[in-house]
């Protein structure tokens, strides 16, 4: 695949920062699967968030793939997205019509599965972040990916 690629001009940015395997009992819920909210947080994650935003300040287009045909469902929605929109990059994902859906259209879809009510709060106390969080915690237990 990476020959293939290169051949083509696209450049192939494996990761396993960016990925959905980590040992670290830490990192996951008592089921074993991974709570991205704590990915968000740890050196390797941020660091290679930061390499993708430099890869993007110099001009490349930047694609992730995936095997899940539907974005809200990957964990790269739940990760790599959210951490790349905190520092203002905007992000689109490819749905399987070769539409595009923003990333905040995805979180919007987020907030109204597992906090309905904050849509309908004039006060929005918590911050929209803060219900954010909660909502992908609750999502990264959904997130169908092999993270065992």
């Amino acid at each position: 695949m990476y020959y293939n690629l290169t051949f083509r001009c696209v450049r192939y940015f494996g990761g396993r920062a960016l990925g959905t395997k980590y040992d670290d009992a830490n990192l996951k819920f008592e089921d074993g699967k991974v709570d991205y909210t704590k990915i968000w947080e740890i050196k390797e994650f941020k660091g290679a968030i930061k390499q993708v935003i430099g890869e993007i300040k110099q001009g490349w287009v930047i694609v992730f793939m995936c095997s899940e045909k539907e974005p809200f469902h990957c964990h790269r929605f739940a990760s790599v997205s959210h951490a790349l929109t905190m520092q203002g990059i905007i992000v689109n994902h490819i749905l399987k019509d070769d539409s595009l859906c923003s990333n905040d259209d995805l979180e919007d879809k987020l907030l109204m599965q597992y906090k309905p009510d904050y849509l309908h709060t004039a006060s929005h106390q918590p911050t929209k972040q803060d219900v954010l969080k909660q909502a992908y915690q609750e999502h990264s237990r959904q997130i169908t990916c092999d993270s065992h």
